[in-house]
């Protein structure tokens, strides 16, 4: 099973399907920005606002710090993510925890600024659930695949 990862601005993106079940019963679509130099993946704090989550009653992780900013991590409890394969089917995984990045400003204008940093999907991600990253950017071709070889 493949699932495709596409080239935009120089930046390796992927959707999915993301459904936060304890939280809310709508599935969202999110655009994930792959970064296998994270050790986190998250949900982006305008994501996560766009889908309503109560983030003030989620429990903290701990700070860390993105893109220039402070944030707070944040713990989702019981998350699906899925995706469309290359072969035309859908795989989802199921997350014990997910995290959101909740931006420390005190200014409006940083908080619009924190809002455009997108949600991140990382190299957590990938040894949890078994997967492999191949990326070719010369023929711009990149996909997870979970067969162990790449191929």
């Amino acid at each position: 099973m493949k699932i495709p990862v596409k080239f935009l601005k120089d930046e390796l993106h992927v959707h999915a399907s993301f459904n936060a079940q304890g939280y809310h019963g709508k599935v969202q679509l999110i655009d994930f920005v792959v970064d296998t130099g994270t050790s986190i993946s998250m949900i982006s704090y305008g994501d996560a606002v766009r889908m309503n989550l109560p983030i003030s009653n989620l429990h903290s992780r701990e700070p860390s710090a993105i893109a220039g900013f402070e944030i707070d991590v944040r713990i989702l409890k019981d998350v699906r993510l899925g995706f469309i394969t290359a072969e035309g089917g859908f795989k989802r995984f199921d997350l014990n925890e997910f995290f959101v990045m909740t931006p420390l400003v005190k200014k409006p204008l940083d908080l619009e600024k924190a809002k455009q940093i997108p949600s991140l999907l990382g190299l957590d991600f990938l040894r949890s659930n078994n997967l492999s990253f191949f990326c070719n950017p010369g023929k711009e071709l990149a996909y997870f695949d979970d067969s162990g070889t790449g191929k």
